[in-house]
């Protein structure tokens, strides 16, 4: 991952990487006090970690945050989860790339975005 604290959501994943599919902790260093629930714009930055750490091997370093679109929390998510991140490329033009994201925690849905990302 390029970022660093505390720009970086994602704490770490487990190496899970099966198809679209990422495992990640989200972050509990730092400012982010366990038991505190995150924003949904902080949830959705995650998602858009996740993608980068799924494509890593594809430019993740040169990757930016384009924009967020139909973005959805569903349940609070708070440091320290474990979140299970279905990523889904929907669109491909040019170096500008969407993704549907969705994640869950322990099989229940927890968050939902569409994510733009440019910089392939």
């Amino acid at each position: 991952m390029p970022h660093r604290f505390p720009f970086r959501l994602v704490d770490r994943s487990d190496g899970t990487r099966v198809g679209g599919q990422v495992t990640v902790v989200v972050s509990a260093g730092g400012f982010y006090a366990r038991g505190s629930g995150w924003s949904v714009g902080l949830v959705a930055e995650a998602l858009a970690q996740a993608i980068a750490l799924l494509h890593g091997g594809r430019g993740a370093g040169q990757v930016r945050l384009a924009a967020l679109h139909s973005v959805r929390l569903l349940q609070e998510v708070s440091p320290g989860d474990r979140l299970h991140i279905d990523i889904h490329e929907d669109v491909r033009m040019g170096g500008l790339r969407r993704f549907s994201c969705r994640a869950r925690r322990a099989g229940a849905p927890v968050a939902e975005a569409t994510v733009s990302v440019a910089g392939w």
